[in-house]
């Protein structure tokens, strides 16, 4: 976590770290539960708020991320007043409350699936973007993806007939397969490969 332009009392900006929820090891792959990406807070308002009789925090809001305490401690009593707790005493800070997190754990431990299922689809409503459109080198999908999701989507928007991509090897068919699950919103999906070294 890192912020700049901090005086005395002040934060131009603060880098908010992602929200994960659960990081679980599978074989040599890592899953993780990202309930909110990493971003870039700038603040609209700041003020210091009394968080016990001798303790004082920052508080600050935005429109994006709501109001968010930073503090340079390692534990923080509550406060209803807050939508996350962000503490700076951790190399790259580490929430010590995030209501996102609260929040996806409720659905998790809830007993309706098909819920939580509907609100994971509904949170990429407006969420993908066809990044590294005509450039390679920034990070984004690379030019056979953008071409696979592009006939992907053209292909449905006629029906929903089942269609067959090919792509070659090293083109990145399961960044494919993922974009389209996020882009189209798809209720679910089925991976299927036919062996045990390419499912690990």
């Amino acid at each position: 976590m890192s912020t700049s332009s901090q005086p005395e009392f002040g934060f131009s900006t603060v880098n908010l770290p992602a929200a994960v929820l659960t990081e679980r090891l599978f074989g040599i792959a890592t899953l993780t539960h990202v309930v909110s990406s990493a971003q870039t807070l700038i603040p609209t308002a700041q003020m210091e708020i009394a968080v016990s009789p001798r303790r004082k925090e920052t508080l600050l809001t935005s429109r994006d991320q709501g109001a968010v305490i930073v503090t340079d401690k390692r534990t923080h009593p509550p406060c209803d007043g807050a939508s996350a707790i962000l503490s700076t005493a951790y190399d790259g800070g580490r929430w010590l409350k995030h209501n996102a997190l609260d929040r996806t754990r409720g659905q998790l431990e809830g007993p309706d699936p098909t819920a939580l299922r509907q609100a994971v689809r509904e949170s990429w409503i407006n969420q993908f973007s066809y990044k590294g459109d005509g450039d390679d080198s920034c990070g984004g999908l690379r030019t056979p993806q953008r071409g696979a999701l592009h006939a992907i989507a053209s292909h449905w928007t006629l029906g929903g007939s089942l269609a067959t991509v090919v792509m070659p090897t090293g083109t990145g068919k399961t960044e494919t397969m993922l974009s389209v699950m996020v882009s189209q919103r798809c209720e679910c999906l089925l991976v299927v490969v036919p062996s045990r070294a390419l499912r690990d």
